[in-house]
């Protein structure tokens, strides 16, 4: 679909009745984000736009038009450290989240951290991609700390072994039931050691 084809579908829709949109992969971008602004979708629980061209300020739809949301798949989307920063004050109780491949670094996810309630339902994170690095370790495990997440994705997000120690020293360890660290430079050294 091209602008055009999402502003009118978008306008036909009710946004009171709608539970679950998915655009991924419509070049949308910045129009994209403007047409879902506006009256609040009540019923929206699952919103998917992945590789969509989505710009960081996008995030700004989070807060206040979309408060039943529960399910945001944003992969792909150069969407940076700003949508974590939107996503620790949206007023909405995310269950799934995934910003895979959308540039956020060590120091988005500090604003995670201070999310509080708002973090309180998180079972699954996807931030895979990501260049994180090696000092995203204090910020993740407050991040993740503050979440109840069984489901964890972290694959090729630049982390070694000694960046994940505190992870698996604070409680989510003991939540998680799935997590994937593929192509991490983790080595040889033992990671759950400590």
């Amino acid at each position: 679909l091209d602008e055009d084809d999402v502003r009118a579908l978008i306008a036909g829709l009710d946004r009171d009745q709608l539970q679950r949109l998915d655009l991924s992969e419509n070049p949308g971008g910045q129009a994209l984000g403007q047409v879902l602004l506006g009256d609040p979708w009540t019923r929206l629980r699952r919103l998917a736009l992945r590789q969509c061209g989505l710009a960081p300020d996008f995030a700004v739809l989070l807060a206040g038009h979309l408060p039943a949301l529960d399910r945001l798949y944003l992969d792909g989307n150069p969407l940076g450290d700003a949508t974590c920063a939107a996503l620790s004050s949206a007023q909405i109780a995310l269950q799934k989240l995934s910003l895979r491949g959308c540039g956020v670094t060590a120091r988005g996810l500090a604003p995670l951290s201070l999310a509080g309630p708002r973090l309180s339902e998180l079972q699954v994170l996807d931030l895979s991609e990501n260049p994180l690095g090696e000092s995203a370790g204090a910020a993740l495990t407050a991040a993740l700390a503050a979440a109840p997440v069984q489901w964890l994705s972290l694959a090729d997000c630049g982390l070694s072994a000694s960046t994940l120690r505190g992870l698996f020293s604070a409680p989510v360890a003991g939540r998680l039931r799935d997590l994937d660290l593929s192509g991490n430079p983790l080595g040889a050294a033992p990671v759950l050691a400590e």
